[in-house]
C-alpha cells in the first residue's frame, strides 16, 4: 500500500490530493449522487470526465471497497434513465387502466369496484339495490383495492408493467430491461491511517529530494553527534549534506 501511494505522489497527483482533502475533510466514503444519471460529485471535482476509470483504478489498487447502495432502471438499447412506466391490463394489455377500491353494501352484500357504483352529484348508488350509500362503516365499507381496465372490465391484483424510454420511445419490459446496481466507495482503513500519519506529504517531500539528488530514507533512526538516536521520517543524504 505504501509503494502504491508513493507512485500516486509521483505519476497521480490528483489522487494524491483527493485522498489529503477527503481526509482533512472527514470524509470516509464517497456517496453517489442520483437525477437522470449517477453521479459522484466529490470526485467529479478533482478527476473530471475520468470518475469511472479511476474508480477502477482505486478499486484494483485497494484503495477503495464498492458496496451497493441503490439499484436504477436503464434503457436496454441507449442506456437512459429517462424512462417512464406504464400499467397495463394483463387480458387486453390497454393501458387504460386504474386503481380502485373495493366497496361492499353491507344491506344487500354486494362487492364491487367504486367504479361499479352510479354517482348521482356527490352519493354513490348500489348497482344491486338501488340504495344510496349513507355511511362509511355503517351500511357500507371499503374491502380491499384492486385494477380495473376501463377498456374491457377485467380487474386483476396486479398489473403488467412496461416501461418507455422517452428519447428513443423504446418500449421494453423489466425482463429485458437493465437494472444496475449503484455503488458507494468507501476508503480502506489502511489508506486512511497512512493519509493521516502524513505520509502522502512525506512521500511529496521524498520525491522532491530525489529529483534534487538525494538519497532518500523513509522511516529509520539516526544516531547523533552525541551518540542520541533521532527517529526521522524522511532523510536525505547527498555526499557531505543531510537533511
Amino acid at each position: 500500500m505504501i509503494a502504491k501511494l508513493s507512485e500516486y505522489v509521483r505519476r497521480r497527483k490528483d489522487i494524491a490530493l483527493f485522498l489529503e482533502d477527503i481526509y482533512l475533510k472527514g470524509i470516509s466514503e464517497v456517496m453517489p449522487f442520483i437525477t437522470n444519471e449517477v453521479t459522484y460529485p466529490e470526485l467529479a471535482f478533482y478527476f473530471g470526465d475520468n470518475v469511472e476509470r479511476v474508480l477502477d483504478t482505486l478499486q484494483k489498487d485497494g484503495i477503495v471497497r464498492a458496496y451497493v447502495v441503490d439499484r436504477v432502471l436503464r434503457c436496454p438499447d441507449c442506456g437512459t434513465m429517462n424512462i417512464r412506466t406504464r400499467y397495463l391490463c394483463p387480458s387486453c394489455k390497454s393501458f387504460n387502466v386504474e386503481k380502485v377500491s373495493l366497496i361492499e353494501h353491507l344491506m344487500c352484500g354486494y362487492i364491487g369496484s367504486s367504479m361499479s357504483f352510479k354517482k348521482i352529484e356527490d352519493q354513490q348508488i348500489c348497482p344491486r339495490c338501488g340504495r344510496t350509500l349513507k355511511t362509511l362503516g355503517v351500511d357500507w365499507r371499503i374491502i380491499g383495492s384492486t385494477f380495473e381496465c376501463y377498456d374491457c372490465g377485467y380487474m386483476f391484483d396486479e398489473p403488467k408493467v412496461s416501461h418507455i424510454c422517452i428519447p428513443n420511445n423504446h418500449v421494453f419490459e423489466p425482463t429485458t430491461s437493465k437494472y444496475e446496481a449503484v455503488y458507494k466507495y468507501v476508503i480502506e482503513e489502511e489508506v486512511l491511517k497512512l493519509v493521516s500519519e502524513g505520509y502522502l506529504i512525506n512521500a511529496t517531500v521524498a520525491h522532491v529530494l530525489e529529483d534534487l539528488g538525494f538519497k532518500v530514507t523513509i522511516e529509520g533512526i539516526l544516531k547523533g553527534l552525541s551518540g542520541v538516536d533521532h527517529r526521522f521520517k524522511i532523510l536525505g543524504v547527498k555526499e557531505d549534506k543531510v537533511v
